[in-house]
């Protein structure tokens, strides 16, 4: 077993898959397909987002005024 020592590993192996400042606000929920039962899902990542942040801060739009709060 190979064990990377420090964040230099994992800046050099990190590659940004998405960028979206409008839907990307909360990361909420990563989930990977069953790609051994379905081969053709190998390699996707399901992603899920929310502003929770707006939420906390008592900034969230109810009335969809801002567009959904997903």
């Amino acid at each position: 077993e190979v064990i990377k020592n420090g964040s230099n590993w994992i800046q050099e192996h990190q590659q940004l898959i998405a960028a979206n400042d409008t839907t990307l606000q909360w990361p909420d929920v990563f989930a990977w397909p069953d790609s051994i039962n379905n081969p053709q899902d190998h390699g996707w990542l399901y992603v899920t987002t929310l502003r929770l942040q707006k939420f906390f801060a008592r900034t969230m739009d109810f009335d969809g005024g801002d567009g959904v709060n997903i």
